[in-house]
């Protein structure tokens, strides 16, 4: 029996697309980077998550879960903060869509949040998507139904929502609000969101990173944030290689504050990636299946763990606290960025060891190549719509679109 695709009862962000609605770029290869054993290995367990039943992919799972935490073990993850009074919370979830049993527990544990609005960091359905896995997998209540209804999401699109659907109609259907977007931003309550489509183009020169570009520059919010599918940092992979490199230098110019991705079926807490302290976490664990880390971890990463969750992030004034929530509601992980938009009194990347302890500075990340990229000129308008260190401690809506493609 079809189920009706649920209508959000609290209204989503307005979406103002720019007017070369047409001018798509082309659509990068499905598996990142191709060819590689890693993405093989990747791919096999994703193929098989989607064809195992629930009671042989539990113990798959929990086996998957005993080994990295004995082999691969991170550092000590860091202790939690207390929320505080008068704040708001955002949450992101990636790799959601499966239909397995863990969705719906994952659906609930956002819910319990109660965020002001979710973002998905793509793979949105598995594992082709088609419409006939959108109503199976995604409308049904217990599944993201009663998330869509209740909350605003604003989505990204994953490798598998275009893979038979490289038009994304069925995604387009469940979000009419995009009016056909496949990346756009938006302003909420001091933030300014962009989501990016990392299934095509972000080369120099493309018409999405002008528009990137284009629309950070004018941002005036004290945080931004950039959400999408795959990974610039990665500990498996979801590595894209280039496209840090391609988006690395915007980020740093305009003071992007956290990067939000997904496409590796874990957690993962960067180091800071430039010297504004700017972090990237990938929480890629929503569901589907978990994706073991098969190398020591790499001197990116501060903190990763293989299990099924979503990432949190509160707002409170000139601190982003950020949560990593694992399947049974706990707190796992916790990490803090302190504002230093000017105006507010903190700067630097320091990296604080624990709730109350000393900072302890560490390097960001080399970046290879510190120039930013062209804008276009080519009359695409956008309304307008921070930059942060990072301690390590355990209104309104309006939006901005861009079009690409196929």
């Amino acid at each position: 029996m079809q189920v009706d695709i649920p209508v959000p009862r609290v209204p989503s962000p307005k979406i103002t697309a720019p007017p070369a609605a047409s001018d798509w770029d082309q659509l990068l290869p499905p598996r990142f980077p191709p060819g590689s054993p890693e993405t093989g290995f990747a791919e096999t367990l994703d193929h098989a998550g989607w064809v195992i039943p629930d009671a042989l992919n539990k113990p798959l799972w929990g086996a998957v879960k005993r080994i990295n935490h004995v082999l691969f073990r991170s550092p000590p993850p860091n202790p939690p903060v207390p929320e505080h009074e008068g704040s708001w919370k955002f949450s992101a979830i990636g790799d959601y869509g499966g239909g397995h049993s863990p969705q719906p527990q994952e659906a609930k544990s956002v819910a319990a949040g109660n965020p002001d609005l979710i973002l998905t960091l793509g793979d949105n359905v598995y594992y082709t998507g088609v419409e006939g896995e959108w109503q199976q997998k995604w409308d049904p209540p217990e599944m993201f139904g009663d998330l869509r209804r209740n909350f605003p999401i604003m989505p990204s699109l994953g490798n598998h929502d275009l893979r038979r659907e490289p038009d994304g109609v069925p995604y387009f259907k469940r979000f009419p609000e995009l009016g056909g977007n496949r990346y756009y931003s938006f302003d909420h309550k001091g933030v300014h969101f962009v989501s990016v489509n990392s299934n095509e183009s972000l080369e120099p020169g493309s018409t999405q990173l002008r528009w990137i570009e284009q629309d950070l520059a004018k941002s005036q919010s004290d945080w931004k944030v950039l959400f999408f599918h795959h990974p610039l940092f990665a500990g498996g992979p979801g590595d894209l290689g280039k496209t840090k490199d391609y988006l690395g230098p915007i980020i740093a110019k305009y003071g992007v504050d956290l990067v939000l991705t997904g496409h590796e079926h874990n957690y993962q807490r960067s180091r800071p990636i430039n010297e504004n302290g700017t972090i990237e976490v990938i929480a890629g664990g929503g569901g589907q299946s978990l994706h073991p880390f098969i190398k020591p971890q790499p001197a990116h990463n501060a903190y990763r763990d293989v299990d099924f969750g979503h990432v949190e992030v509160e707002v409170a004034g000139d601190e982003l606290i950020g949560r990593y929530v694992v399947i049974d509601g706990s707190v796992r992980d916790t990490w803090v960025i302190h504002n230093n938009t000017p105006g507010h009194p903190a700067t630097g990347a320091a990296v604080q060891a624990g709730a109350g302890a000393g900072a302890v500075t560490e390097p960001a990340l080399p970046h290879p190549d510190p120039t930013p990229a062209t804008v276009s000129s080519s009359g695409v308008t956008v309304p307008a719509t921070g930059s942060g260190e990072v301690a390590e401690t355990g209104g309104g809506t309006d939006v901005a679109g861009g079009v690409s493609g196929p």
